[in-house]
């Protein structure tokens, strides 16, 4: 871990207490002692958006790109970034992606190096609402393309700025 902020112990020693929370609380009650210290609600909706939109380089697949916020009330919250390698699993366009693949929103639960994941959805009560979440999600953003109409005009307002970009990594036309 990187802190972004002041380095105060008293920080360290609230990450390392969730940390040992997470990992050492049996499952019945895991929800109960993970309530006060860490927002359950925004890290399950975080996990359901990295696996709906398939994240390839985020927490599901590489326990990667997000950061751990712990506001004045001593509540952590779990945030995305970097977030360029969603969408993976779409068909290739212009040699990019990885090929059009079908997710289980559950693969990897087992995985111990991805607590959040293997810990929390373990709580039958935290998955139903994961699963909610992905089936929402899911129908809110991918059923009948309503996110590929945003992309759509979220690219016709940068168009100009990337095709005028002389330190653009990739040429204009995989844009």
């Amino acid at each position: 871990f990187e802190i972004k902020s002041k380095d105060d112990p008293a920080q360290w020693a609230a990450l390392i207490n969730l940390t040992r929370v997470l990992s050492q609380t049996p499952t019945e009650r895991l929800e109960e002692a993970l309530s006060p210290i860490l927002d359950i609600d925004g890290a399950i909706r975080f996990l359901a958006l990295e696996m709906v939109f398939v994240n390839n380089d985020g927490y599901w697949s590489r326990a990667s790109d997000y950061s751990i916020y712990r506001d004045k009330a001593g509540k952590f919250h779990i945030l995305p970034h970097d977030t360029n390698e969603t969408f993976a699993a779409l068909p290739p366009r212009a040699g990019r992606g990885m090929g059009n693949t079908a997710l289980d929103p559950l693969t990897g639960l087992q995985d111990v190096a991805k607590p959040l994941r293997s810990k929390l959805l373990s709580v039958p009560a935290l998955q139903e609402k994961y699963l909610a979440y992905v089936r929402e999600i899911a129908a809110r953003w991918l059923e009948g393309n309503q996110i590929g109409s945003m992309i759509d005009r979220h690219r016709a307002l940068i168009d100009q700025a990337v095709k005028a970009d002389m330190k653009k990594l990739d040429p204009y036309e995989l844009f």
